[in-house]
């Protein structure tokens, strides 16, 4: 088992939480006060990555074990940094298989990002 191993296979046996949708696609929440917003709000945005959650599995599944392994670290918070040294790669190979998994998973979402509620468009 390679450095850091432990920490990956916790990732694998932990569920993807709603509220870690952003770091999926780089799109994390950008509102530094989001605790503060209006429960309603928060309860927008849960319900809308409960509905993604299908597709995001799916997607998560399809990705190569390397990428899918970098991506979850992502979403547990360590730093590019911390990943490299975790997984015992270089930092550069860190940000090109984030790069890679989170384009897949946008492409599998349907450029959709799982950290922002869907808007229904009325078609009449």
């Amino acid at each position: 088992m390679y450095p850091g191993a432990a920490c990956v296979q916790h990732r694998r046996q932990r569920r993807l939480e709603p509220g870690a949708a952003g770091h999926l696609t780089g799109q994390q929440d950008r509102d530094p006060d989001h605790e503060e917003r209006p429960v309603a709000d928060q309860a927008t945005r849960r319900v809308a990555a409960q509905a993604l959650r299908r597709q995001l599995s799916a997607a998560l599944a399809s990705l190569s074990p390397a990428d899918r392994d970098v991506l979850l670290l992502v979403t547990d918070g360590l730093g590019y940094a911390e990943i490299a040294q975790a997984l015992g790669i270089p930092a550069g190979t860190v940000a090109s298989r984030l790069s890679r998994a989170r384009k897949k998973v946008r492409e599998a979402l349907g450029g959709a990002n799982p950290a922002e509620p869907r808007t229904e468009t009325s078609g009449g």
